[in-house]
Protein backbone atom coordinates (compact mmCIF):
# COMPACT_ATOMS: atom_id res chain seq x y z
CA UNK A 1 0.00 0.00 0.00
CA UNK A 2 2.82 2.35 0.22
CA UNK A 3 3.53 4.96 2.87
CA UNK A 4 0.38 6.00 4.71
CA UNK A 5 1.44 9.09 5.50
CA UNK A 6 0.96 10.52 1.43
CA UNK A 7 -2.46 8.53 1.22
CA UNK A 8 -5.92 10.14 2.09
CA UNK A 9 -8.12 7.76 0.66
CA UNK A 10 -11.13 5.89 2.59
CA UNK A 11 -8.81 2.55 2.52
CA UNK A 12 -5.33 4.27 3.17
CA UNK A 13 -6.68 6.09 6.34
CA UNK A 14 -8.86 3.29 6.99
CA UNK A 15 -6.25 0.62 7.62
CA UNK A 16 -3.42 2.30 7.62
CA UNK A 17 -1.07 -0.76 7.31
CA UNK A 18 2.79 0.30 7.21
CA UNK A 19 5.79 2.20 8.95
CA UNK A 20 4.91 5.72 8.33
CA UNK A 21 7.10 6.91 11.10
CA UNK A 22 6.62 9.51 13.58
CA UNK A 23 4.79 12.10 11.44
CA UNK A 24 1.99 10.08 10.05
CA UNK A 25 -1.08 11.48 11.44
CA UNK A 26 -3.01 9.91 14.51
CA UNK A 27 -5.91 8.36 12.55
CA UNK A 28 -9.31 8.63 14.88
CA UNK A 29 -12.36 6.70 14.33
CA UNK A 30 -15.27 7.65 16.33
CA UNK A 31 -19.01 7.33 17.05
CA UNK A 32 -21.42 10.24 18.11
CA UNK A 33 -24.20 9.83 19.96
CA UNK A 34 -26.82 12.31 19.71
CA UNK A 35 -29.93 13.62 18.39
CA UNK A 36 -30.52 15.73 15.25
CA UNK A 37 -28.23 18.63 15.12
CA UNK A 38 -27.56 18.10 18.72
CA UNK A 39 -24.34 15.81 20.13
CA UNK A 40 -25.37 14.08 23.60
CA UNK A 41 -21.54 12.61 25.17
CA UNK A 42 -22.11 9.52 27.01
CA UNK A 43 -18.20 7.76 26.50
CA UNK A 44 -16.00 9.51 28.47
CA UNK A 45 -13.20 8.14 26.69
CA UNK A 46 -14.41 10.20 23.62
CA UNK A 47 -14.20 13.20 25.12
CA UNK A 48 -10.86 13.03 26.66
CA UNK A 49 -9.43 11.52 23.68
CA UNK A 50 -10.95 14.66 21.16
CA UNK A 51 -9.50 17.21 23.86
CA UNK A 52 -6.48 16.53 24.22
CA UNK A 53 -6.09 15.54 20.68
CA UNK A 54 -7.23 19.22 19.75
CA UNK A 55 -4.82 20.71 21.95
CA UNK A 56 -2.04 18.41 20.09
CA UNK A 57 -3.08 19.46 16.46
CA UNK A 58 -2.97 23.48 17.76
CA UNK A 59 0.82 22.31 18.29
CA UNK A 60 1.02 20.44 14.89
CA UNK A 61 0.25 16.52 15.25
CA UNK A 62 -1.80 15.57 12.16
CA UNK A 63 -5.11 14.31 13.36
CA UNK A 64 -7.59 12.34 10.92
CA UNK A 65 -11.01 11.82 11.87
CA UNK A 66 -13.40 8.86 10.32
CA UNK A 67 -17.14 9.15 11.14
CA UNK A 68 -18.54 5.59 12.52
CA UNK A 69 -22.24 4.70 12.21
CA UNK A 70 -21.68 2.29 15.02
CA UNK A 71 -20.83 2.24 18.13
CA UNK A 72 -18.00 -0.10 18.13
CA UNK A 73 -16.09 -2.17 15.36
CA UNK A 74 -14.25 -5.32 14.74
CA UNK A 75 -11.15 -3.87 14.54
CA UNK A 76 -11.15 -1.67 17.83
CA UNK A 77 -13.80 -2.82 19.58
CA UNK A 78 -15.92 0.54 21.36
CA UNK A 79 -15.47 3.28 20.08
CA UNK A 80 -13.37 5.43 19.99
CA UNK A 81 -10.34 3.68 18.92
CA UNK A 82 -7.32 4.79 16.60
CA UNK A 83 -3.95 3.92 14.43
CA UNK A 84 -1.21 6.21 16.15
CA UNK A 85 2.04 5.78 13.97
CA UNK A 86 0.26 2.98 12.21
CA UNK A 87 -0.60 1.09 15.13
CA UNK A 88 -4.23 0.15 16.42
CA UNK A 89 -5.09 0.99 19.55
CA UNK A 90 -8.40 0.96 21.41
CA UNK A 91 -10.39 3.45 23.50
CA UNK A 92 -8.64 2.22 26.68
CA UNK A 93 -4.98 2.00 25.01
CA UNK A 94 -5.77 5.94 23.51
CA UNK A 95 -6.47 6.50 26.44
CA UNK A 96 -3.74 5.55 28.25
CA UNK A 97 -1.30 6.93 25.69
CA UNK A 98 -2.73 10.11 25.71
CA UNK A 99 -2.65 10.24 29.55
CA UNK A 100 1.36 9.03 29.38
CA UNK A 101 1.57 11.90 26.68
CA UNK A 102 0.02 14.44 29.01
CA UNK A 103 1.77 13.19 32.41
CA UNK A 104 4.96 13.59 30.85
CA UNK A 105 3.79 17.21 30.07
CA UNK A 106 2.72 18.02 34.08
CA UNK A 107 3.92 20.60 35.81
CA UNK A 108 3.77 18.64 39.53
CA UNK A 109 3.19 15.20 40.83
CA UNK A 110 -0.28 16.74 42.35
CA UNK A 111 -1.52 16.97 39.05
CA UNK A 112 -1.15 13.53 38.40
CA UNK A 113 -1.96 12.23 41.93
CA UNK A 114 -5.36 14.22 41.52
CA UNK A 115 -6.01 12.99 37.63
CA UNK A 116 -5.73 9.51 39.34
CA UNK A 117 -8.63 10.73 41.67
CA UNK A 118 -11.01 12.07 39.64
CA UNK A 119 -11.13 8.48 37.55
CA UNK A 120 -11.36 6.43 40.65
CA UNK A 121 -14.28 8.74 41.77
CA UNK A 122 -15.63 10.01 39.03
CA UNK A 123 -15.14 7.09 36.60
CA UNK A 124 -17.20 4.41 38.31
CA UNK A 125 -20.27 7.41 39.53
CA UNK A 126 -20.63 8.12 35.62
CA UNK A 127 -20.92 4.98 34.12
CA UNK A 128 -23.44 3.87 36.56
CA UNK A 129 -25.67 6.90 36.24
CA UNK A 130 -25.45 6.39 32.38
CA UNK A 131 -26.15 2.71 32.27
CA UNK A 132 -27.07 1.61 35.57
CA UNK A 133 -29.74 3.82 36.57
CA UNK A 134 -32.86 3.24 34.73
CA UNK A 135 -34.63 5.77 33.87
CA UNK A 136 -31.54 7.95 32.60
CA UNK A 137 -30.80 4.46 30.64
CA UNK A 138 -33.39 3.98 28.58
CA UNK A 139 -34.38 7.71 28.08
CA UNK A 140 -31.04 9.09 27.63
CA UNK A 141 -28.52 6.90 27.04
CA UNK A 142 -29.65 4.22 25.05
CA UNK A 143 -31.86 6.69 22.83
CA UNK A 144 -28.52 8.76 22.12
CA UNK A 145 -26.84 5.74 21.13
CA UNK A 146 -29.37 4.74 18.70
CA UNK A 147 -30.40 8.60 17.17
CA UNK A 148 -26.39 8.41 16.35
CA UNK A 149 -26.67 4.94 14.67
CA UNK A 150 -28.01 4.16 11.13
CA UNK A 151 -31.35 2.15 11.39
CA UNK A 152 -30.01 -0.47 10.10
CA UNK A 153 -27.81 -0.99 12.40
CA UNK A 154 -30.03 -1.07 15.46
CA UNK A 155 -29.51 -4.74 16.45
CA UNK A 156 -25.74 -4.08 16.43
CA UNK A 157 -26.12 -0.87 18.96
CA UNK A 158 -28.60 -2.38 21.08
CA UNK A 159 -26.55 -5.21 21.51
CA UNK A 160 -23.74 -2.84 22.59
CA UNK A 161 -26.09 -1.16 24.84
CA UNK A 162 -27.42 -4.36 26.43
CA UNK A 163 -24.25 -5.56 27.58
CA UNK A 164 -23.31 -2.24 28.86
CA UNK A 165 -25.87 -2.41 30.81
CA UNK A 166 -25.59 -5.40 31.96
CA UNK A 167 -21.73 -5.09 32.85
CA UNK A 168 -23.49 -1.71 35.55
CA UNK A 169 -25.79 -3.69 36.88
CA UNK A 170 -23.09 -6.64 37.75
CA UNK A 171 -22.55 -4.63 41.23
CA UNK A 172 -26.34 -4.39 42.54
CA UNK A 173 -29.45 -2.16 41.78
CA UNK A 174 -27.72 1.29 39.38
CA UNK A 175 -30.07 3.43 42.13
CA UNK A 176 -28.58 1.84 44.99
CA UNK A 177 -25.44 1.18 43.72
CA UNK A 178 -24.86 5.43 42.67
CA UNK A 179 -26.73 6.43 46.03
CA UNK A 180 -23.60 4.46 48.10
CA UNK A 181 -21.04 6.67 45.83
CA UNK A 182 -23.38 10.45 46.37
CA UNK A 183 -21.46 10.65 49.81
CA UNK A 184 -17.75 9.91 47.96
CA UNK A 185 -18.47 12.55 45.30
CA UNK A 186 -19.55 15.50 47.62
CA UNK A 187 -16.44 14.77 49.76
CA UNK A 188 -14.44 14.70 46.71
CA UNK A 189 -15.98 18.15 45.60
CA UNK A 190 -15.23 19.51 48.71
CA UNK A 191 -11.68 18.18 48.65
CA UNK A 192 -11.52 19.66 44.80
CA UNK A 193 -12.51 23.11 45.90
CA UNK A 194 -10.19 23.48 48.79
CA UNK A 195 -7.17 21.81 46.23
CA UNK A 196 -7.95 24.85 43.45
CA UNK A 197 -7.76 27.62 46.36
CA UNK A 198 -4.04 27.27 45.97
CA UNK A 199 -4.26 26.34 42.06
CA UNK A 200 -3.18 29.03 40.06
CA UNK A 201 -5.83 30.14 37.59
CA UNK A 202 -3.93 31.92 35.41
CA UNK A 203 -1.77 29.77 33.65
CA UNK A 204 -3.18 29.34 29.85
CA UNK A 205 -2.28 25.60 29.90
CA UNK A 206 -5.13 23.23 31.11
CA UNK A 207 -3.89 20.06 33.40
CA UNK A 208 -4.07 16.41 33.06
CA UNK A 209 -6.37 16.45 36.64
CA UNK A 210 -8.52 19.24 34.99
CA UNK A 211 -9.00 17.12 31.35
CA UNK A 212 -9.85 14.17 32.81
CA UNK A 213 -12.64 15.75 35.43
CA UNK A 214 -14.23 17.44 31.88
CA UNK A 215 -14.28 13.64 30.67
CA UNK A 216 -16.62 12.82 33.01
CA UNK A 217 -18.57 15.67 33.99
CA UNK A 218 -19.58 16.39 30.42
CA UNK A 219 -21.14 13.21 30.60
CA UNK A 220 -22.69 13.88 33.62
CA UNK A 221 -23.69 17.54 32.46
CA UNK A 222 -25.68 16.83 29.33
CA UNK A 223 -28.15 14.21 31.50
CA UNK A 224 -31.07 16.39 32.25
CA UNK A 225 -32.23 16.78 36.15
CA UNK A 226 -34.99 15.10 36.61
CA UNK A 227 -32.69 11.55 35.04
CA UNK A 228 -29.96 11.87 37.49
CA UNK A 229 -31.29 10.44 41.15
CA UNK A 230 -28.66 13.03 43.74
CA UNK A 231 -30.22 16.03 44.75
CA UNK A 232 -30.43 19.56 42.89
CA UNK A 233 -27.48 20.90 45.11
CA UNK A 234 -24.96 18.56 44.18
CA UNK A 235 -25.91 18.42 40.61
CA UNK A 236 -25.45 22.38 40.50
CA UNK A 237 -21.98 22.13 41.93
CA UNK A 238 -21.56 19.72 39.14
CA UNK A 239 -22.91 21.19 36.34
CA UNK A 240 -21.13 24.79 37.90
CA UNK A 241 -17.60 22.90 38.11
CA UNK A 242 -18.51 21.39 34.50
CA UNK A 243 -18.56 25.46 33.01
CA UNK A 244 -15.46 25.95 34.97
CA UNK A 245 -13.36 23.20 33.03
CA UNK A 246 -14.77 24.29 29.57
CA UNK A 247 -13.42 28.00 30.05
CA UNK A 248 -10.49 26.68 31.12
CA UNK A 249 -10.73 24.59 27.74
CA UNK A 250 -11.21 27.20 25.90
CA UNK A 251 -8.69 29.29 26.56
CA UNK A 252 -6.48 26.42 26.76
CA UNK A 253 -6.75 25.74 23.09
CA UNK A 254 -5.86 29.76 22.14
CA UNK A 255 -2.70 29.45 24.48
CA UNK A 256 0.76 29.02 22.91
CA UNK A 257 1.61 25.94 25.34
CA UNK A 258 3.33 23.35 22.61
CA UNK A 259 1.89 19.71 22.94
CA UNK A 260 4.62 16.83 21.84
CA UNK A 261 3.00 14.48 19.44
CA UNK A 262 1.58 11.60 20.10
CA UNK A 263 3.89 8.93 19.63
CA UNK A 264 3.57 5.11 21.00
CA UNK A 265 6.69 4.67 22.04
CA UNK A 266 7.01 7.41 24.90
CA UNK A 267 4.10 6.17 26.32
CA UNK A 268 5.76 2.89 26.86
CA UNK A 269 9.23 4.75 27.87
CA UNK A 270 6.92 6.41 30.81
CA UNK A 271 5.68 3.42 32.20
CA UNK A 272 2.32 2.76 30.84
CA UNK A 273 1.10 -0.47 31.58
CA UNK A 274 -1.52 -0.92 28.86
CA UNK A 275 0.22 -2.98 26.37
CA UNK A 276 -3.05 -4.70 25.21
CA UNK A 277 -2.31 -3.20 22.24
CA UNK A 278 -1.09 -4.44 18.37
CA UNK A 279 2.60 -5.28 18.36
CA UNK A 280 3.97 -3.33 15.40
CA UNK A 281 3.31 -4.58 11.96
CA UNK A 282 6.27 -5.74 9.90
CA UNK A 283 7.75 -3.48 7.14
CA UNK A 284 6.85 -6.45 4.48
CA UNK A 285 3.41 -5.92 4.79
CA UNK A 286 3.70 -1.89 3.84
CA UNK A 287 5.57 -3.12 0.77
CA UNK A 288 3.50 -5.71 -0.82
CA UNK A 289 1.05 -4.19 -3.35
CA UNK A 290 -1.64 -6.86 -2.63
CA UNK A 291 -4.46 -5.48 -0.11
CA UNK A 292 -5.70 -8.39 1.25
CA UNK A 293 -3.09 -10.42 1.25
CA UNK A 294 -1.56 -7.69 3.37
CA UNK A 295 -4.90 -7.71 5.49
CA UNK A 296 -4.27 -11.51 5.72
CA UNK A 297 -0.47 -11.13 6.80
CA UNK A 298 -1.35 -8.82 9.31
CA UNK A 299 -4.13 -10.40 11.21
CA UNK A 300 -2.54 -14.43 10.90
CA UNK A 301 1.12 -13.13 11.67
CA UNK A 302 0.65 -10.76 14.39
CA UNK A 303 -2.47 -11.86 15.98
CA UNK A 304 -3.57 -15.19 15.21
CA UNK A 305 -0.47 -17.02 16.26
CA UNK A 306 -0.96 -14.68 19.99
CA UNK A 307 -3.96 -15.97 20.40
CA UNK A 308 -4.67 -16.86 24.22
CA UNK A 309 -7.44 -17.76 26.61
CA UNK A 310 -10.16 -15.33 26.48
CA UNK A 311 -10.51 -14.90 30.03
CA UNK A 312 -6.64 -14.05 30.14
CA UNK A 313 -6.25 -10.28 31.03
CA UNK A 314 -2.78 -10.16 31.63
CA UNK A 315 -1.58 -6.74 29.80
CA UNK A 316 1.78 -8.12 29.79
CA UNK A 317 0.68 -11.50 27.59
CA UNK A 318 -1.76 -10.04 25.76
CA UNK A 319 -1.49 -8.24 22.84
CA UNK A 320 -5.28 -7.73 22.01
CA UNK A 321 -7.67 -6.92 24.45
CA UNK A 322 -10.19 -10.49 24.19
CA UNK A 323 -12.85 -8.47 22.53
CA UNK A 324 -10.57 -7.13 19.72
CA UNK A 325 -9.82 -10.83 19.27
CA UNK A 326 -12.87 -12.34 18.94
CA UNK A 327 -13.75 -9.72 16.20
CA UNK A 328 -10.74 -10.46 14.37
CA UNK A 329 -10.89 -13.76 14.67
CA UNK A 330 -14.21 -13.57 13.25
CA UNK A 331 -13.61 -11.32 10.48
CA UNK A 332 -10.63 -13.77 9.35
CA UNK A 333 -12.26 -16.95 9.24
CA UNK A 334 -15.27 -15.31 7.16
CA UNK A 335 -12.70 -14.17 4.72
CA UNK A 336 -10.70 -17.63 4.76
CA UNK A 337 -14.33 -19.17 4.81
CA UNK A 338 -15.26 -17.04 1.91
CA UNK A 339 -11.94 -18.35 -0.21
CA UNK A 340 -12.35 -21.64 0.19
CA UNK A 341 -15.65 -21.37 -0.81
CA UNK A 342 -14.62 -19.67 -3.99
CA UNK A 343 -12.25 -22.40 -4.63
CA UNK A 344 -14.44 -25.42 -4.18
CA UNK A 345 -16.79 -23.54 -6.44
CA UNK A 346 -13.81 -23.30 -9.08
CA UNK A 347 -13.32 -26.77 -8.82
CA UNK A 348 -16.81 -28.08 -9.02
CA UNK A 349 -17.59 -25.79 -12.09
CA UNK A 350 -14.29 -26.88 -14.07
CA UNK A 351 -15.18 -30.92 -13.06
CA UNK A 352 -18.68 -30.22 -15.18
CA UNK A 353 -17.25 -28.60 -18.01
CA UNK A 354 -14.39 -31.32 -18.41
CA UNK A 355 -17.53 -34.18 -18.51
Amino acid sequence: MGSPVEKTSSCATYFYIGDGGVNAPVVLHRFRAGRPQKEVPVKPTLVFVEACLALAERSGQRVMTIESPLPESYFFGELPGAFVENKPASARVLWSLLRAQRCAEASSSSEVAWASRVEAVLGPFTFLALWGFGPCYRQHTRKAILQGTCLAAWPVALSHCWRLRHRAHTGGHGREALQRRVEELRRFLDEWQEFRKTFDESCGDISLDDLTALAYLRCLAAIPEELLPIELSLQKRLRDLTQVLENRYAAAQFSDGAVAPLRWLEAHEEGDRSRSASKTVTKGTSQNGNFIHGILSFFLNDFVKDWGSPNDEDAETQPLSPTLKRGNLVFVTWLLGSSALYAVAAIVSKQRTET
